[in-house]
């Protein structure tokens, strides 16, 4: 399927029109067993899949799943097997009774990726590794025969994906969970207070997937796996506290940025890209890397639904600015239909709304064109800029603040609905800004790990630069007054980019990539549901109650709003996630 895009060239909008094609076949929906194929090009993805117990499984045929993260090397026993899909010898070491596997870029220093090999070097002088130290983005596996023990770890943020598994006295372990679905005894059994917040926020549970069985290693914690036993050591505490008397300037912030894209650019690859939205977020790293790269050229893309799109205008008008190579994908209701399968199987842990599909058609249509994917995602968590941060403000400064939480659809909802929470309220919420910025950096979902895998999908290296340790810290020191007023947002992060961006640009609100919430958006949905209704395996699954399901129906029948397109699409996206996961 071809997508219309228009392509912006050089340093200025061109009225030249392109098409950009979204790689044959992703569409289709996928079959569980898929035909290895080692790329010829260089890529800086990797990735792992292996168990460590008594009973093992077909590890190669496995790693098939995981052919896009690279070529496929595997070493195996009785009682462990790995099997490392990456381009390059670094991310795997096997000695006599320690074997390492490393996915993605981590470094001790910049400029110099830290090999399989000097982790094992390590953990033999010391007995473990001092993960905490490490930057970048990246997880590993270290297997030692004589302690009978393997050791998992992923970066703090959880930008790169890493899960478990424990059945019968057997750990299995998968950068990708699609890899351990043929994993012997594995029954595939639902978690369902997972699916329930999921169907009533949007969002996934900390530590959870749809299954039961199988769970995201804690981000920024060394987990122990034994056949019998899991220790889990306690994280580096990143909570800092301020008196308000230490404050940071933007100056400080742009140092610290600075700092992180240098140490990205160190261990990216050649052709760079950034994934461009209408906001300040991503407009200020794409200005900072145009500084640091000179006159190589540095490509940004965006994705939205035509020419009066926010999104598209202001992603246009940041590239126009800065003189970056951009393009833009427009995709109408039928091509984001087509989108939402091959989204889904990518990501596997469903979270967020109806922007993931359209970040995938995205990176999809230029895909083999960059091979280093940028993105502002994270500014939001550590910046104050989330609707939940503005209620902590308001509730903190504005006296007998009248509550404007949105009406609880679970309180009128059919009897046996079974919702758990709703995404227009906020129930137990931080006391302070600070304390609200500190827990999102423990209590970690699956979103960015999400977006990881979709650039993965094309063979190429995910970079957050607000992930890196010095932006955090220069985040946490600001004071609630640097975060929100009454009328800003994100207050240090603008006036840092005032800098480097005109202020039309700087002070630009965020629209999110969505569908618009439209007549023709009620009836597409309208039209899904009904499906979901006459569908009987669906309704023999019974995950989602028959009364739910209709309760919905009518709402979203009755008014096109938010909550009702949201809680509609939330079935949909489940459904399909059913459809490609579970047994038939």
């Amino acid at each position: 399927m071809a997508v219309q895009a228009r392509v912006i060239i050089g340093r200025a909008v061109s009225p030249f029109i392109a098409r950009a094609t979204l790689v044959s076949g992703f569409l289709a929906v996928p079959t569980i067993y898929s035909q290895p194929v080692c790329k010829e090009e260089k890529t800086t993805m990797s990735g792992f899949i292996g168990f460590f117990g008594n009973v093992g499984f077909d590890l190669r045929r496995a790693a098939d799943l995981l052919s896009h993260r690279g070529c496929r090397h595997a070493f195996e026993n009785d009682r462990f097997g790995i099997a490392a899909v990456m381009d390059s010898d670094n991310g795997l070491f096997t000695s006599e009774h320690v074997t390492v596997a490393v996915s993605g870029n981590p470094y001790y220093l910049p400029g110099r990726l830290l090999s399989a090999r000097e982790l094992a070097d390590e953990y033999l002088a010391s007995g473990t590794v001092q993960a905490s130290t490490i930057l970048g983005t990246f997880s590993f596996v270290i297997f030692d025969s004589k302690a009978e023990r393997v050791l998992l770890y992923r970066d703090a943020i959880g930008i790169t994906p890493l899960y478990v598994m424990r059945l019968e006295n057997t750990v299995y372990f998968a950068t990708e969970y699609k890899a351990l679905l043929n994993v012997p005894g594995f029954h595939r059994q639902i978690d369902v207070r997972a699916v329930n917040h999921f169907l009533s926020t949007g969002w996934n549970i900390h530590g959870t997937t749809f299954f039961c069985d199988i769970r995201p290693v804690q981000p920024g914690r060394l987990v122990a796996h034994t056949p019998d036993a899991t220790i889990l050591n306690n994280p580096k505490d990143r909570r800092i506290e301020t008196d308000g008397t230490n404050k940071v300037t933007s100056d400080d912030l742009l140092a610290a940025l600075d700092q992180s894209i240098d140490s990205s650019l160190s261990v990216s690859g050649p052709n760079i890209g950034i994934m461009l939205s209408g906001g300040v977020d991503s407009a200020l790293i794409a200005a900072l890397l145009k500084r640091r790269v000179g006159e190589k050229p540095v490509r940004s893309f965006t994705v939205g639904y035509g020419e009066s799109d926010p999104e598209i205008i202001g992603a246009r008008q940041t590239a126009h600015a800065l003189g970056l190579d951009h393009s833009e994908l427009i995709l109408s209701l039928d091509e984001f239909d087509k989108l939402i399968a091959p989204a889904i199987w990518t990501m596997e842990n469903v979270c967020g709304f109806d922007e993931y599909p359209c970040l995938f058609g995205l990176l999809q249509s230029v895909k083999g064109t960059v091979d280093t994917v940028f993105s502002g995602n994270f500014s939001d968590t550590i910046f104050a800029g989330m609707a939940t941060h503005r209620k902590i403000w308001e509730d903190d400064h504005v006296a007998h603040r009248k509550s404007s939480a949105g009406k609880n659809i679970s309180n009128d909802a059919p009897e046996g609905a079974e919702l758990v929470s709703d995404p227009w309220t906020y129930p137990a919420l931080s006391r302070s800004l600070t304390e609200e910025l500190s827990r999102a950096l423990t209590e970690r979902d699956e979103r960015m790990s999400a977006q990881e895998l979709f650039v993965a999908s094309i063979g190429a290296h995910f970079i957050l630069p607000y992930s890196h340790p010095a932006v955090i810290n220069v985040a946490m020191l600001c004071t609630d007054e640097q975060k929100l007023s009454a009328e800003r947002n994100k207050i240090i992060l603008r006036d840092a980019a005032r800098n480097v961006l005109p202020s039309s640009i700087s002070e630009r609100q965020k629209h999110i990539q969505q569908m618009p919430y439209d007549r023709r958006m009620q009836d597409y949905l309208l039209h899904q549901l009904d499906g979901i209704l006459c569908d009987s395996s669906c309704i023999s699954r019974r995950y989602i109650r028959y009364t739910y399901l209709l309760y919905i129906r009518s709402l979203l029948k009755q008014r096109i709003n938010v909550t009702s397109i949201q809680k509609a699409w939330n079935i949909i996206a489940f459904e399909t996630w059913c459809r490609l996961f579970l047994p038939s």
